[in-house]
Order: C-alpha cells, then structure tokens, then sequence
C-alpha cells in the first residue's frame, strides 16, 4: 500500500513475463485463427461434404444421434445406442461405420492413419475436431435411455 496525498492506495503486484506469456498463450488458444488446432476443424469440416470412397457419398446422411447430417451437439451426447448398427458407438466407431457403409470407404486405411503426424493429416483426427467442436461449451451429457447404453456405462464405471 501507498500513502498518496493522504489516500491509502493498493498497487497490484507487477505480473512477471511468464504469467504475461500464459495469458497471450491462453488468448490465443481461444482464438479461432491463432489456434493450429482449428486447422483440423477446418479440414473436418471439408471431409465431412466432401464425396469420397466407392459411392462417391459424402457423411452429410451420417446420422450421429441428431437426425442424418446435424452434428451440432451431438459430439455431447456420445456414445449412444444405434439402432442401425445394433450397438453403443462413441464418436470414432460411428465415424467409421458410416464411412464403411454409406461411402464404401476402405475403413482399415482410415484405421492404419488414426492420428496425425509431422506433416500427414487424419481424416479420423480431423473429422472428430469438426464434430466436436460443434458441441464447444456444451455439457457432456451420453444417453442411458436404451438397455445397451446402461450395459457400456455399468462397463465403464467397473474400469
């Protein structure tokens, strides 16, 4: 505290370089254009309408859980049951079957490149980042309305 012209004043503590460096560190991993994770996003995005594999089919009648095509939110209520496939899928497996089966993609080459690396991208990596970042801020909130459901879930708690 500083006595000035008769006021008692606090002064807040100079921050150092490396708080200073954290904080511009933290502002832009929030910033769309300064974050290189946003690349991936951005390929995602182009992946998801893009027609690709033997039926020349894009993943916009992929149907994540919200109606074929809607991805806002629903990275937040995965996994979950399909009736479709007849089992509890998270975002990855759902990912794959539907580019195995309404785009005919070969899924084990997709599989054989799950993450990136130094200068080779992953569809799988890519299309997630899209996925999930439409649901950036929501809660995390997977559906335990179907027998399956509660059957992974009991599963996941024993792990």
């Amino acid at each position: 505290m500083t006595l000035a012209a008769g006021h008692l004043t606090a002064q807040a503590p100079p921050q150092d370089d490396s708080e200073k460096e954290i904080e511009r560190y933290r502002q832009m991993l929030s910033d769309p254009f300064s974050n290189p994770g946003f690349l991936a996003v951005d390929r995602g995005e182009v992946l998801w309408a893009e027609p690709r594999g033997a039926k020349k089919a894009s993943l916009e009648a992929c149907d994540l859980g919200e109606g074929p095509g809607k991805v806002d939110g629903a990275f937040a209520k995965l996994p979950r049951y399909f009736a479709d496939a007849d089992r509890v899928m998270d975002t990855e497996q759902r990912l794959l079957w539907c580019m195995d089966k309404l785009q005919g993609v070969d899924i084990k080459e997709v599989v054989s490149r799950r993450f990136s690396g130094p200068g080779r991208a992953s569809d799988l990596e890519d299309l997630t980042a899209f996925i999930a970042n439409k649901s950036s801020g929501m809660k995390i909130q997977p559906q335990l309305s179907h027998p399956k459901e509660i059957e992974m879930a009991a599963v996941g708690e024993e792990l």
